[in-house]
């Protein structure tokens, strides 16, 4: 495997977008409420951002977007990154492409919507890169025909589709046609008409809006989910979706340093997740265990890591019933343990989630910063083996000094 150019640290690509600014390191200190040692530190290696807070108050600050810091999609030096290539460029001609008449059945529309699911929580990246671009361009034609049957099947799975194929083009870091994903689930919803498909068009919208920087409005986004859902919590869906729609706030609000507000989004999800009873059609987890692993996500955004680890030991990944989540559990408990400063046991976790979904831990920013510190800051050569093979399997260069 071909490692890329070690420049490619989001520091260094802070430090280029500030000197073409022209600012100096403490104008941008000033700007996101940091000290001018502590951008120096950034711009240097010598400290990883793995707050999304802190990304985008850099970016605003910059001018420039989040993806100019973090640089995804990244370019393809593994058979992850292939994969990764592969889907978001099928999903580009699936959307693009004129819509051919319909060729499948509304049972066998409701079917590939599952198996795009299913795919989706094991991280099957190799299985996506097929059924994904098909699923939407049999759905999308589907939504179109004059049979209403079959009109309300096509709506119902282009929803779906393109609901996890939008969180899928998100982890990969394809942000744009994340949102135009998520934007075009909003449109079938509005078609199809029924407040849980709109609530889970709002949760896409929602992820892809924070990961673009963009927090009051995803805020107001997931906000505005629950209410549709919030007189149907009779239905399993409803309830599955309100719950959520209840965790994103709750991150969003923890990224604009709302800890209170947060903390009673999570509140709501715990409460609602003791009443869920299990599968609601759509795949994704809703139940206790996945709140409490949210929970961890959201105290390492309010600038906790004690607690995140705390939280991180009172999820039991037995709970957790996909790849995906589980590889999130690892991948949060690393960033919890990294900040208490217990380096190995951070990089055992990073580790255990590369072992269960690659392309997920590959092209989380978080992962490559600080596996790119803990590099960086290792005399020449001198890091674990652990570390120096981890930094391969991520795209960082082993050898780096900084």
């Amino acid at each position: 495997m071909t490692i890329g150019p070690e420049d490619k640290y989001i520091g260094k690509r802070v430090a280029r977008w500030r000197d073409i600014a022209g600012m100096t390191q403490q104008q941008l200190a000033d700007q996101v409420g940091y000290t001018r040692e502590y951008i120096s530190m950034i711009e240097n290696g010598h400290k990883a951002i793995t707050k999304r807070s802190l990304l985008i108050d850099l970016a605003k600050a910059l001018r420039v977007s989040v993806t100019d810091l973090i640089a995804m999609p990244y370019e393809a030096h593994s058979r992850e990154d292939m994969l990764a290539l592969s889907i978001a460029a099928g999903v580009r001609a699936a959307l693009d492409s004129d819509v051919d008449g319909v060729t499948v059945t509304s049972e066998e529309l409701a079917e590939q919507a599952t198996n795009v699911i299913a795919a989706r929580m094991v991280c099957d990246n190799e299985r996506l890169a097929t059924l994904l671009p098909a699923a939407i361009s049999q759905a999308r034609a589907a939504a179109y025909d004059t049979r209403e049957e079959l009109s309300l099947a096509g709506l119902d799975a282009l929803v779906k589709v393109c609901v996890y194929g939008s969180f899928v083009l998100k982890t990969t870091g394809n942000m744009d046609l994340s949102m135009r994903m998520a934007e075009r689930a909003r449109l079938a919803a509005d078609r199809l008409g029924d407040p849980v498909h709109i609530a889970a068009a709002q949760q896409a919208l929602a992820q892809s809006l924070m990961a673009s920087g963009l927090r009051e409005r995803a805020l107001r986004m997931s906000i505005f989910g629950i209410s549709l859902v919030q007189s149907q919590l009779s239905d399993p869906a409803a309830l599955a979706w309100f719950g959520l729609l209840h965790m994103q706030a709750g991150l969003c609000a923890a990224s604009l340093g709302r800890a209170e507000e947060a903390n009673a989004h999570l509140d709501e999800a715990a409460q609602a997740a003791t009443e869920a009873r299990g599968g609601h059609g759509w795949g994704d987890e809703f139940t206790p265990a996945n709140v409490q692993l949210w929970k961890v996500g959201v105290a390492l955004e309010n600038g906790e890591p004690g607690q995140a680890v705390q939280a991180a030991r009172l999820v039991d990944p037995i709970q957790l019933r996909s790849p995906q989540r589980v590889t999130r559990l690892h991948i949060d408990r690393g960033r919890g343990l990294y900040h208490a400063g217990e380096h190995d046991k951070a990089i055992e976790e990073f580790q255990l989630a590369y072992a269960t979904a690659p392309t997920e831990v590959r092209h989380r920013a978080s992962v490559r910063e600080i596996t790119g510190e803990l590099v960086r800051t290792a005399r020449r050569n001198a890091g674990s083996p652990a570390l120096r093979d981890l930094a391969v399997k991520v795209g960082v260069d082993p050898a780096s000094t900084g």
